[in-house]
Formats: C-alpha cells, structure tokens, sequence
C-alpha cells in the first residue's frame, strides 16, 4: 500500500516538474502534450512492474529485482560505513573485511569473469541506491525517478530530429513517445531505461555542436559525459556511435560536403581497422569479444524460453571471416524478425504488428521520397543524419541479432534504437505531403499552429 501511495505522490510531483520545466516546452506544441507522453510513460511502467511481479514471478531471474534487490545492502553500507561504500564503487581495497562483507550480499555488481567490452550492472545497482534516499525501499517510486529520466532521454532524442527537420517536429513525436516496444522496455527498471536518458542528453549536445558555429563548452561536456556514461553503461552501444562521432567531426570540417562519401570511406576503414586492430593492440581482439558474448549469452537464452529462441548459425568459435558471413541475416533478424508463424505470446504478436506498421510507413515514404524528388531538397546537414541511423542501426542490430538467440531479449535489447527506425519515415516523406498533412485535426491537437 505505502509503494502505491508513493508511486502516486511521485507521479503528481515529476507531471508537475515536466509541465514546468521550459526543456520540456516548445512554441508550436501545446504545454499539455509533454506531460500526457510522460503519464503515458508511467502507465507502462507500471504495466512492466505487474508483469515481472506476477506473470515472471522468479524475483531471482527478473533483471528489475536483481538490480533493485543487490542496492539494498550497498545502500546499507552507504549508511553505515561509507569509507567501505566508496572502497566498492571506486574498486579500492575490496579484500577488505568490510567490504568481503557486503559483496557478500549482492549477487550482480560483480560479474564473476572478465571480457572484453563486458555490460557493467554497477550504473543501474548504484542508481536504486540513490533512490533508496526517497522511495523508503519501496520499488514503485524507483519506476518514477527512473521514467522521468528516460523520458527525458526520450525528449532528448526528439529534440536532435527537430535539429535536422524543423519543420516536421510535430510528426516525430509520435515515434519517439508512442511506440509500444520502447514504451514498455524504456520504462522498466533497466539498463534500456539509462540508455535512452544517456542518449538523448549525448546525441543532442552532439548535433547541437554540428550544428552551432560557436562550439560551446556546456555541449562538449556534456557529450563527453554521457558519451562516458555510456560506454560504462553498455559499452557496445556507444561503440555502434563511434563512426557516426568520428565522421560527423570530418564532414563539419568540410562543411557537410560529400557526405555520402565520407560515410562510405569512413565506414570502411573504422570496420577494417576494427577487425584488424589486434594487430597493432594485441590486448584488443573483437571477434574474441563477440565470442565471448555469445557464449555467455547462448545457453542462457535457449534455455530460457525455447519457443521464443531463434538460431542464425553463430557461436562462439568464430573467426573473423564467420562472423563477417552473418552480419547480412543478424540485421535482418533485428529488422524483420519476428514472422507471424514466430509470435508465440502477446508480446511476440505486438513487435510482428510494429514491424508491419514500421515497414508500411518506410516502403509509402519511399514512394513519396522518390514522386516528389525530395531527395533533390535534401540539405547536407539531413544527409549526415539519415546515414547516421542507418549506420548505428546496422552495427547495433548485427551485435544485438549475432548474440540474443531470443526474440524476447532481441526486443528489448533494440529498443533505445526503435524511436530513430520508426521517426526513419517521417525524415524521407516529402515536404509536400507534410504540407497537406498539417490539415489533418490530430496533428491540430498537438500543434499551437501550423508547422
């Protein structure tokens, strides 16, 4: 009962902060709209504490549990003996007693191995330990502070589309708020969640320095630490960034000329020097790392949930030449997949429905693309982004389609990227079918006036 209640006062508090606060505001949309994305956010939140409380009840195997459940004695030894606290985050002496002590009690915050490129579940452990300070070790307020982040995240992201394509930031919202799959796994107490508040914080401070002629500091600290955030948080992820950092830094040099260009040779020589960095840096071995993730990622997974699992020949014997062989159907796994003969639950059937309607939207806005000529009207600036996602996107989902072996964890693990998939569409339509779309009263709901 106390959890519901604070949920509830929570709720009120941060509606009320995302109402407010002017980041959360913008001229042509109506004040109301952030803030109904953002109840809309917690619904789901909620929707994902019911399901891992009563429909995958082992509190053992559910991610929200094992990372909550490990912060209660880290928060304990915060209280009690904080030199202890700070010798476990900051990695100093933990052979210690004390600190023997309360490792004792967590089950994740060591992981027990060593690889290369690992995820790390310090960053998400240590944040229920913040939230402890507030939530009186009740789980539900976790879900609000955490929503509240993503969400930020979330408007993070919508504001870096509206950097490129001013005029069609009323049609991003829909992709970026409302699609169910982000929903329901950015809204979760998970590692998803921080990637999308980390994203968005770090992609639009990044655009923003592309964009402005006065490179201000505020932006290059605060890509450079979310940039760092991630790469603690899932390091593969803010590797797939690297060649869009890299290449955005050259074609601001040259003033958004050649763009295709430029990612064509960029692309090619970061993969190349990727695959063939071992030789200049032993230590540094990618194929070992894939290696190394899927097998401690393949018995998992299959054994998990066998009618939801999926094989695309990869495991962890592969040289480099294998694995270059499966990167065609490892992103075809993470684009098309799930079939409809695939769904095998409720939530297989929803992520076929998305992929429908995300692949309808895509093949009409190519129609219109292509009718109206509207990549004639495209700006360098426009180009840079569109080959940003597909970049990002090819390099996540071959990592993501090589190691999941599970529909179920393929989902959740693409769901920070599926805003940048499904806003794909509205950044290819043509400006004249945006002009006679603003005519339509859903987009007058959103919209103070005209786009």
């Amino acid at each position: 009962m106390l959890q519901l209640i604070l949920f509830f006062l929570y709720s009120i508090v941060f509606c009320y902060i995302v109402y407010k606060l002017k980041y959360c505001r913008d001229e042509d949309i109506k004040p109301f709209v952030f803030p109904l994305f953002f109840c809309i956010k917690l619904f789901f939140g909620f929707l994902f504490y019911m399901v891992y409380t009563y429909y995958y009840a082992d509190r053992a195997t559910a991610d929200m549990y094992k990372y909550f459940d490990d912060s209660k004695p880290l928060f304990e030894c915060l209280i009690h003996d904080p030199s202890t606290f700070y010798q476990i985050v900051l990695k100093h002496d933990v052979s210690s007693s004390q600190a023997v002590f309360y490792l004792s009690q967590m089950n994740h915050w060591q992981l027990g191995y060593h690889r290369q490129f690992e995820n790390s579940h310090q960053i998400i452990i240590l944040f229920n330990v913040l939230c402890r300070f507030f939530s009186f070790g009740q789980l539900l307020p976790h879900l609000v502070f955490i929503n509240f982040l993503s969400f930020l995240g979330l408007v993070g992201i919508w504001k870096s589309f509206r950097l490129f394509f001013p005029h069609k930031k009323i049609y991003f919202l829909f992709p970026v708020f409302l699609v169910p799959s982000v929903l329901f796994w950015c809204s979760g107490l998970l590692k998803e969640s921080l990637i999308v508040f980390v994203l968005g914080f770090f992609l639009h401070s990044f655009f923003s320095l592309l964009k402005s002629d006065n490179h201000r500091w505020k932006h290059i600290l605060c890509f450079v630490f979310f940039y760092f955030l991630l790469f603690q948080i899932k390091s593969y992820v803010a590797i797939a960034f690297l060649p869009m950092i890299v290449i955005g830094i050259a074609v601001r040099i040259s003033n958004f000329r050649y763009v295709a260009a430029s990612f064509l040779v960029g692309c090619i020589l970061i993969l190349g020097l990727g695959f063939g960095i071992q030789t200049i840096f032993p230590s540094i071995n990618p194929s070992k790392a894939l290696n190394e993730k899927i097998y401690g990622f393949k018995e998992v997974m299959l054994a998990a949930d066998p009618k939801s699992s999926f094989d695309i020949g990869s495991n962890e014997h592969m040289d480099t030449k294998d694995i270059i062989g499966l990167v065609p159907s490892s992103i075809a796994v993470c684009l098309f997949r799930p079939f409809p003969w695939e769904a095998k639950n409720p939530f297989t059937i929803l992520v076929v429905l998305e992929n429908f309607f995300l692949w309808s939207c895509m093949l009409m806005s190519l129609r219109f693309f292509f009718k109206d000529k509207q990549y004639i009207r495209l700006q360098g600036i426009q180009v840079y982004c569109l080959l940003s996602i597909v970049c990002v996107v090819c390099i996540l989902y071959f990592i993501i389609g090589i190691s999941s072996f599970n529909f179920g964890a393929m989902v959740r693990y693409k769901a920070p990227m599926l805003p940048f998939l499904f806003a794909y569409p509205i950044m290819l339509i043509s400006d004249k079918f945006v002009e006679k779309a603003n005519n339509l009263k859903i987009i007058g709901l959103f919209s103070i006036k005209r786009v």
